[in-house]
């Protein structure tokens, strides 16, 4: 599945980067990353918190059944609220492009059917990646066959929010045959106000960093381009992610039902395990993002999109502060319940995003790469406020940034110095443009660093990649005694 999410943006962001028309792209990712800012509303923190309840009650059909309806009727609440609110705005201010943003509001409406947090809960991911399939591959087919010209930006709009909504279906269906609604009183589902409403804004403070940057370049930025820019690094970035992610979010419903259960000894194994194979994976994939940021873009964008460059390998390095980040949040501190806690983090990192970027506003130094720089500067207070809360209320073996995940960062961060030395041996001067050169550039850097890493992780004696080889060891054997 996760394989999947990072496939479909290296099939297709390539070619809507070169089909569509560099405008028109533009104001497309203007108005998405207007748009967005009213979602929060129509998911209300339902996702993470219905995650963690049903995890908690899954043996348990009743309450798994009182879990759903109330949180299912107050997303009709929440969805039917924000969609309110969003046509108030375009009607308001956004009637020149009403189409524009009709078709943006599916993503909203596609809410009314977003119940994935079930699946999740009770990690029916057989489904999951069947449907995701399904619908990865009719948009893939929907775009070349709809969006073929510079002017087909509407098309393009109208696939990208319509599998949103069919994926929240077909979810929706799927558990509708599993679970059922029983009745609730409305002061039951009032009550979910305030815990959700924590929730949400915990879930959303991503408004306050990268959602923020996008704002700030949609309404001030010189040129409109940069808001693309911009764009297209947080795309390839967070793809990614999604796929390297998938390591220890596939682990969280089982680390809470575990701390659930009291049992705290399998929670501390399991939080080990996934958190570091997710260092170990991570780091240097987004080392070599920072490292061949330029390339990466030439290659994604083409020629007019590479002046995203710098912005991408900015992007990898504040990648790697987010890993840490977004473990620490969900494997050690959501689950536990210090949603709070959380939330006061994020607003106080959000709040030193905000004032930088203000900063940037008033000196004229808004720009994609900046943004990008002052968000990273950001989610490494996130970081050092997590560590600390988690070190101080669990004690120091339940913070997942520790001398052995440093390890990881500190081997991948020399990837640049890597890339700086073959720079500088193809005469500093490796043009994106001169073919040969460039692949000569690329293929060298990226099998140096992949050897590096190996032999340091090797000689390190670092005990996941040892109990890795020891597993494929172990199958080789199988195989030839077969």
């Amino acid at each position: 599945m996760y394989i999947l999410n990072l496939l479909v943006p290296v099939v297709i962001g390539p070619y809507l980067a070169r089909v569509l028309d560099v405008e028109l792209y533009a104001q497309y990712n203007t108005a998405l990353s207007i748009a967005q800012w009213f979602l929060p509303i129509a998911v209300f923190g339902i996702y993470n918190y219905g995650m963690r309840q049903a995890s908690r009650e899954r043996e348990n059909q009743i309450e798994t059944g009182r879990v759903f309806t109330k949180l299912f009727v107050f997303g009709l609440i929440s969805t039917t609220s924000a969609l309110a609110v969003y046509f108030l705005f375009v009607f308001t201010f956004k009637r020149s492009e009403l189409g524009l943003y009709s078709l943006l509001s599916i993503n909203i409406i596609a809410n009314y059917f977003a119940i994935e947090w079930l699946n999740e809960a009770f990690e029916n991911y057989k489904f999951i990646l069947y449907k995701t399939m399904l619908v990865r591959l009719a948009y893939v087919v929907s775009i070349f066959i709809f969006v073929r010209k510079p002017e087909d930006i509407l098309p393009y709009t109208g696939i990208a929010s319509g599998v949103i909504f069919f994926n929240n279906f077909l979810g929706y269906i799927y558990v509708r045959r599993k679970v059922k609604f029983v009745k609730v009183s409305f002061r039951e589902i009032i009550s979910l106000t305030q815990p959700l409403f924590v929730v949400m804004l915990l879930t959303n403070t991503n408004m306050l960093f990268l959602m923020l940057d996008r704002l700030f370049l949609s309404v001030f930025a010189s040129e409109k381009i940069f808001v693309t820019y911009y764009t297209m690094a947080m795309l390839i970035t967070m793809a990614i992610m999604n796929v390297a992610s998938s390591i220890f979010y596939v682990a969280v419903p089982r680390l809470s039902n575990y701390l659930a259960s009291g049992n705290l000894e399998e929670y501390k194994k399991l939080l080990a395990s996934s958190s570091h194979a997710f260092f170990l994976v991570a780091m240097p994939i987004f080392a070599g993002v920072a490292t061949l940021g330029r390339e990466i873009m030439y290659v994604y964008g083409g020629e007019k999109y590479l002046g995203a460059g710098s912005t991408l390998a900015v992007f990898g390095i504040m990648f790697m502060v987010y890993a840490i980040d977004l473990s620490l949040a969900n494997q050690v501190l959501f689950v536990r319940g210090m949603e709070n806690l959380l939330l006061v983090i994020y607003l106080a990192g959000g709040g030193v995003n905000l004032a930088i970027n203000i900063v940037l506003l008033i000196s004229g130094n808004l720009t994609p790469t900046l943004l990008i720089a002052t968000t990273l500067v950001a989610d490494l207070v996130v970081v050092g406020l997590q560590h600390y809360i988690a070190k101080r209320s669990f004690g120091k073996d339940h913070s997942t940034l520790n001398i052995k995940m440093l390890k990881y960062v500190v081997f991948s961060l020399c990837f640049p110095l890597i890339g700086y030395a073959f720079r500088h041996f193809f005469d500093a001067r490796v043009n994106v443009l001169t073919g040969f050169s460039f692949v000569k550039y690329v293929t060298c850097v990226v099998i140096s660093c992949v050897v590096f890493y190996f032999l340091a992780l090797l000689i390190s004696r670092d005990a996941y990649l040892l109990k890795t080889l020891k597993n494929i060891h172990g199958r080789i054997k199988g195989v030839d005694k077969e």
